[in-house]
């Protein structure tokens, strides 16, 4: 289901957003979700592997492997 906002944002960006959409043939709704949804596409967090430079001989040490970070 869909919501209704409202937001305030400068008028330089409406022009060109509804250029834009035109352009694209989309609603300027419409253009306005799918940059959202980009937005939050890049700044999802991604989970990074931690490793060491050590050898694996058999076992490991969490302070060989985290303790420079």
């Amino acid at each position: 289901m869909k919501s209704h906002i409202s937001i305030t944002i400068a008028q330089e960006l409406v022009n060109e957003l509804k250029r834009l959409s035109r352009q694209q043939r989309r609603s300027l709704s419409n253009l306005m979700e799918l940059a959202a949804l980009e937005y939050l596409r890049d700044k999802r967090v991604t989970r990074n592997i931690h490793t060491s430079s050590g050898t694996f001989r058999g076992s490991f040490s969490r302070k060989d492997t985290y303790e420079n970070r």
